[in-house]
């Protein structure tokens, strides 16, 4: 997952949605009888922002944007929802709590609709491991509140509280750091273009915590396009690194009176820097360029029927090092599960998963050395609480069928869950 920050003149995204997007979307909806229903084939869609409009089933209808067809693993997540909806009668529900479903499934927020999405395929899922008949959908609570799922299991009833993490701060942060910088550049050019550039995220400005400086990430990030005169790169068309740029160009003496014996590849680099509008840009702030950028990692400029900046950032977490971001990603998933300690059913066992990926943790359940820091630090976040109904977290990243079991050992008697029990559910045992 790359975010994006964009700025532009003519919504050329907002015109494909209308023309190409959502004529596409509706013809594959309507291949899937019952989320047709339940989005009423996406009327009035047109009226939407398409940029505003993040719904999981919207977003797995429409087309990809370079393959210009819907996406297999996005057939599959459609197929999995109209069967969990099937499976478990959802159009027959009462009418309170089918609106209740009807509305997180199809809001326009993402992570709102992801997580009814996450709620049913997970229910479905593990229908196919015990039966319907053991599962039972947003059951009640003695506290007056729902848990998402029920599940029937040998004589005992478990309650599982299913969250995805959303946005975490310093994710907030990036974004309107890179939303302002796009904005910033746009603003700077004087013509219809394409700019695009990548920014490293581990050199955004950091105060004494570890933690994003918003306004001064700005500044740095602003300073460094106006010190490379990035808006001269207006009708360049290609990709570049700025550091092989800077490379070239601090060489290019050099490398021209050795030019014979130069390998292809930096012949053709040193034939680059010659070209307009490149040896133009060059030419208005050399001693820049050559000094290099720690922030700009990739340049990419084409022609476009409007004005459209992007940038882009290389990370999905920030941080000044890899253990940093772990770090954050781990406090984040602590976070989360102390809200979902408040949707526990007393005397009963309960398990709290959580879907939540990071690169510096890779796919939970692969390798145990992997998710050993996490699973430490749950670990001792379950003694902490002492929370004796809570049976465990199950943990998954992109996939539930590799989640992983973390015992809670303050469990009481009735909320312990032993191995089998947990092997029954598809879900590995960590202990």
């Amino acid at each position: 997952m790359v975010m994006v920050g964009q700025f532009y003149t003519r919504d050329a995204l907002q015109n494909w949605f209308l023309n190409e997007g959502l004529p596409a979307a509706r013809e594959v909806l309507n291949h899937f009888d019952t989320l047709n229903s339940f989005f009423h084939g996406f009327k009035d869609y047109e009226k939407k922002n398409y940029k505003q409009t993040r719904n999981v089933v919207l977003m797995s209808c429409l087309p990809d944007l370079l393959k210009e067809k819907v996406l297999p693993e996005d057939i599959k997540k459609l197929h999995e929802l109209e069967e969990a909806l099937l499976a478990f009668d959802v159009p027959n529900w009462q009418r309170d709590k089918l609106n209740h479903l009807r509305s997180r499934l199809c809001s326009d927020g993402y992570y709102t609709s992801f997580s009814a999405y996450t709620e049913l395929v997970i229910a479905r899922r593990l229908a196919n491991k015990v039966g319907t008949d053991n599962i039972e959908i947003y059951p009640g609570l003695a506290t007056g509140k729902e848990s998402d799922v029920l599940v029937n299991l040998v004589g005992k009833r478990i309650y599982l509280e299913i969250g995805n993490l959303g946005e975490s701060e310093p994710e907030k942060k990036i974004q309107k750091i890179i939303d302002a910088v796009a904005k910033h550049l746009g603003n700077k050019l004087k013509e219809s273009w394409y700019l695009m550039i990548e920014i490293d995220t581990a050199q955004l400005v950091f105060d004494k915590e570890g933690r994003i400086d918003k306004d001064e990430s700005v500044k740095k990030l602003e300073w460094e396009i106006d010190r490379l005169c990035l808006d001269k790169l207006a009708g360049f068309k290609g990709f570049m690194f700025p550091d092989e740029i800077a490379w070239v160009v601090g060489s290019q003496e050099s490398l021209q009176k050795m030019y014979s014996f130069l390998t292809p590849d930096i012949r053709e680099r040193l034939q680059f820097i010659g070209t307009s509008p490149v040896k133009e840009w060059i030419d208005s702030c050399k001693h820049e360029i050559v000094q290099g950028s720690k922030l700009i990692k990739s340049i990419i400029g084409g022609g476009s029927k409007t004005l459209l900046v992007e940038v882009h950032t290389e990370s999905i977490f920030p941080s000044a090092a890899a253990e940093a971001e772990r770090n954050s990603f781990i406090n984040h998933v602590k976070r989360h599960l102390e809200d979902q300690l408040q949707q526990l059913e007393p005397n009963n066992p309960n398990i709290t998963i959580v879907q939540a990926f990071n690169w510096t943790i890779f796919g939970f359940g692969i390798n145990f050395q992997d998710i050993a820091p996490l699973y430490l630090s749950i670990k001792k976040f379950l003694d902490e609480k002492n929370e004796e109904s809570l049976s465990g977290i199950a943990l998954f990243s992109r996939d539930f069928s590799e989640s992983v079991f973390i015992s809670n050992e303050e469990a009481g008697t009735v909320s312990k869950l032993r191995r089998d029990e947990i092997d029954m559910l598809g879900v590995r045992y960590l202990g």
